[in-house]
């Protein structure tokens, strides 16, 4: 066989092993041709025959399915062309926790061999070096770390669902603060994760600027209806205007001027509040740090956050909000407690 040939029919054979899904589903030869037919024209037959030789080397099984045998890739078993290298496997390790909050149970489960595989090229590169990788490297969150609450598993994953078929969901949820769920028919239109949590953007009658925590959901049924969502909806710009987490006090930016304590300063010089950002020394051995930025809850709760190492010194309006809370903190503080 001619050098260009063999090549043709490896490459034919790893677009062949790529389309064939994970047990329980599976595929057909003729609909294995129709997915290649764009890079190879072959037949039906020939689909076969490269099926008959691969299933003698990798994991695939046929069952019969009416006139044609449908094709599998064993469970729990992955295919790896080329093989997995460390890096890879590395990211696909570490991003399994991360993912199994945000993927349909459906999509976890053809995630499954490679996350395995994943384990089992780390515990094997490099007499095992790498193995213990994963235990050397951790994200921290500034502050303390909230519990997160739990989601019903089969209310998740009907969302999900909902989410990728476009149908609507009669859902029984829960407000905050209330004890029993209310009824609602919902149009999904997107999951996003705030601070650990997971959010259901959606529409409710005409209304579409719900974002509701999956964990207050009770019950969630699939529905036939599609959803009142549009075609062309770009859920990444909706959310950015809709659901404006740092809640925004101001349309246009304030000119803010801040006196940070020179030791919780330091890091402002490599972590900046703002590109535009001017940190100059001032006589008292403070740092004045001057930006231009919104003003909104957000940066108002992060300065907070400095307790008396801060000091707002413009707008002249936030300094005053500054002051009152100084004075109401103050004043809370100045009685014996009454517990």
């Amino acid at each position: 066989m001619p050098q260009s040939a063999s090549n043709d029919t490896i490459l034919r054979h790893w677009a062949i092993l790529r389309k064939i899904p994970f047990y329980p589903k599976s595929i057909s030869a003729s609909d294995l041709r129709e997915k290649i037919s764009d890079d190879y024209e072959v037949t039906v037959r020939t689909i076969q025959r490269d099926l008959n030789k691969l299933s003698e080397i990798f994991p695939l099984i046929a069952e019969e399915g009416g006139k044609a045998n449908r094709w599998s890739v064993m469970k729990d078993r992955i295919i790896t062309i080329p093989g997995m290298d460390v890096s890879t496997a590395i990211a696909f390790y570490m991003a399994q926790g991360q993912l199994e909050a945000m993927l349909p149970s459906a999509v976890l489960e053809d995630l499954k061999p490679y996350f395995e595989q994943a384990k089992q090229v780390i515990n094997t590169t490099q007499n095992g070096l790498m193995k213990n990788w994963p235990d050397k490297v951790m994200v921290l969150n500034r502050g303390p770390r909230l519990t997160t609450p739990k989601i019903k598993t089969e209310v998740q994953q009907t969302i999900y669902i909902a989410l990728l078929k476009g149908k609507k969901i009669l859902a029984y949820y829960r407000k905050r603060g209330k004890k029993t769920a209310q009824q609602y028919t919902l149009s999904p239109q997107g999951i996003f994760i705030r601070n650990g949590l997971l959010y259901l953007a959606c529409k409710i009658a005409e209304y579409d600027d719900f974002h509701l925590p999956l964990h207050r959901f009770e019950e969630a049924e699939l529905l036939a209806e599609r959803s009142d969502i549009p075609n062309n909806l770009n859920f990444h710009n909706f959310v950015k205007e809709k659901y404006d987490y740092s809640y925004p006090l101001s349309a246009k930016p304030i000119t803010l001027k801040v006196l940070f304590e020179r030791e919780v300063a330091e890091h402002l010089y490599e972590t900046k509040l703002a590109n535009n950002q001017i940190m100059k020394e001032s006589k008292d051995n403070r740092i004045m740090l001057t930006a231009k930025i919104p003003d909104s809850l957000e940066l108002r709760w992060w300065l907070q956050s400095f307790g008396d190492q801060v000091e707002v010194a413009a707008p002249r309006y936030l300094r005053n909000y500054f002051s009152k809370l100084a004075a109401s903190t103050r004043k809370l503080y100045s009685t014996k407690a009454s517990y």
